[in-house]
């Protein structure tokens, strides 16, 4: 899965200063980089605490209009990659896992997802009809609800705005906590539920670092794991495995990927975009079947590659090489689905070989739309897009891609 993952600034004292309205506008998505003129917007918008769709680069800059005034905003954030994920992006074959998802969950007929326009978590029919809404803070975009677990008859949440993993029923009825960080500036998402702990993400914006915790489902032996080194974030975990992979931006500048123990030992680097700066580089990624698939984009080389490697790091192999496009993309079923960000066209790449076939046009509201975030589940993939030029009640759309026809429906 990739989206606008985890958004911290490097410099969290800088929001203090920001208005609200410009912070929430810019929270949804990051510049990673102008090219030919044009920004352009990476698919992990890390949220003030957190992604997907990301918050800026550490070097991005960005010019918006609010209310029809130009207000120029240099903002400065630790680096965030696609992901994959932003971010909830684990392993098909994990054990006993229950992974986080961004926006869209199918399961038994109904789907859960979170409404980015309303900061809502919603229950649905397949065809979006019968919305149930299950549980809003009314706060839009990436401020609001960010990354849903649906475990059984409980969806778990990450409320923005209270600093807190919450819950709710499937059918209804009043959320609760089941842990808070007692800070609205600490962020928690929840990332995976595994053997009945919730492993979270802990984001200080006010100081720019991140953290991996977990809690048990009932809210008691909350353990802090480790903290991250700045600018990187936890992505995939598998605490059966006692592993944990992790990605940013090094030292030297440029996208890294890591593995370490879940108390933060044994750290490893699996793969890196040695030489290519930040600024003109792209990097997602997921756990798939016990490797790590990578699309890897150097936008001055104008090349874009989708590999396999071992979680190691090693056998690392060549998928597809797509040339000069840009893609997000996810896995299920043995079939890599991937959007073309520029042609807005989602594509299917089988596993076995062979080359990417056309399975439909992703609709595009205004010029200024991006897409945001690819999911694939069960019989659709929810592509999310985003128009900064429109309201917060109309910027985002969901739109589920049937798998076998191609036919699009708007969810949102």
């Amino acid at each position: 899965m990739s989206f606008h993952d985890d958004l911290v600034p490097t410099y969290g004292r800088l929001w203090r200063y920001l208005p609200t309205i410009a912070y929430n506008s810019l929270l949804s998505y990051r510049a990673t980089h102008t090219h030919n003129g044009r920004i352009i917007m990476s698919r992990h918008a890390r949220q003030r605490t957190d992604t997907h769709p990301r918050m800026l680069t550490r070097r991005g800059a960005i010019t918006t209009v609010v209310g029809g005034a130009a207000l120029t905003l240099c903002l400065l954030a630790l680096g965030c990659d696609s992901d994959t994920g932003e971010t909830g992006s684990n392993s098909s074959s994990a054990p006993a896992q229950d992974i986080a998802r961004q926006t869209v969950i199918e399961s038994d007929g109904s789907i859960y997802y979170v409404n980015l326009a309303s900061g809502s978590v919603v229950r649905s029919e397949e065809d979006g009809s019968d919305a149930q809404v299950l549980y809003t803070n009314g706060i839009p975009k990436l401020a609001g609800v960010r990354y849903i677990i649906l475990d059984g008859t409980t969806v778990y949440f990450g409320d923005i705005p209270t600093g807190a993993v919450r819950a709710v029923s499937t059918s209804g009825g009043d959320p609760w906590t089941v842990y808070s960080s007692g800070d609205a500036t600490k962020s928690l998402t929840p990332r995976v539920l595994e053997s009945g702990r919730v492993y979270m993400s802990l984001q200080d914006v006010s100081l720019g670092e991140s953290s991996l915790c977990s809690v048990r489902t009932d809210g008691s032996d909350y353990k802090e794991h480790f903290s991250l080194p700045g600018g990187f974030y936890a992505k995939s975990i598998c605490a059966a495995e006692n592993l944990v992979w992790y990605s940013g931006i090094n030292d030297a500048d440029e996208r890294e990927i890591r593995s370490c123990s879940l108390d933060g030992s044994n750290e490893n680097v699996v793969y890196a975009m040695e030489g290519v700066p930040s600024s003109s580089s792209e990097l997602s990624w997921k756990r798939v079947d016990g490797r790590l698939v990578v699309v890897a984009f150097d936008y001055s080389a104008k090349a874009s590659k989708l590999l396999s490697l071992s979680e190691d790091g090693s056998d690392a192999q060549v998928v597809y090489d797509f040339g000069a496009r840009s893609l997000l993309f996810d896995y299920r079923d043995d079939t890599y689905w991937l959007v073309d960000t520029t042609a807005f066209s989602l594509l299917s790449l089988s596993a076995s070989g062979g080359d990417p076939v056309t399975v439909s046009e992703i609709p595009r509201k205004t010029e200024s739309t991006v897409v945001s975030l690819v999911e694939a589940d069960t019989d659709k993939i929810w592509v999310t897009t985003l128009s900064s030029d429109l309201p917060d009640t109309e910027s985002y759309a969901i739109y589920g891609v049937a798998r076998d026809t191609g036919e699009v429906m708007q969810l949102v």
